[in-house]
């Protein structure tokens, strides 16, 4: 004789079963481990000097501290045309904390620099980058090219004057054999 489970049985499982799904698709927060929280980042590197640079012949030297100095730390250093960083560049990556920026044309650009130890971190892999430091802006605006034309010939006219006044003294003080 064939047993038979009774229909009651089955439902109550079935039932069991739906609410056991619907809870782990619908909280999966309940069940699922708990992610770990982030480890903080070190502060930011500080940018040496007035905020807002200036220069007359398109070159300034970038100078960083860092906010820790017990290791030895990479810094990369940012370039963007806007002070939010809107186009950024990376123009250096690197140990020195500091770039001899050289070359530049007039306009004003913003740079930003953050780091991150250089032996990576505790468990072996990368270690993560701090926050970006305040921007610093270089305002480059080079000497006006007439008064540079104006000052290269006047430099001319002074050295031909000069040179000729000294061809003329030794020619007139020298005596003849």
């Amino acid at each position: 004789m064939p047993t038979s489970v009774p229909v009651r049985g089955r439902r109550v499982r079935s039932v069991a079963l739906l609410f056991a799904s619907a809870l782990l698709f619908a909280a999966p927060e309940l069940w699922a481990a708990p992610e770990p929280s982030p480890t903080p980042s070190a502060a930011a590197p500080t940018m040496v000097g007035d905020p807002e640079l200036e220069s007359s012949n398109g070159a300034v030297l970038l100078k960083w501290e860092p906010a820790e100095s017990e290791r030895e730390l990479e810094y990369e250093l940012q370039e963007s045309s806007s002070a939010n960083f809107d186009d950024p560049s990376s123009r250096y990556r690197g140990t020195l904390p500091s770039w001899y920026v050289s070359g530049r044309l007039d306009g004003r650009s913003y740079f930003r620099v953050r780091s991150r130890p250089l032996n990576g971190a505790s468990d072996g892999g990368e270690a993560p980058w701090t926050e970006w430091s305040a921007a610093q802006s270089v305002l480059v605006e080079h000497h006006d090219l007439r008064l540079a034309v104006i000052l290269f010939i006047l430099g001319a006219v002074v050295f031909v004057i000069t040179a000729a006044t000294v061809l003329l003294a030794a020619r007139s003080t020298s005596t003849p054999r």
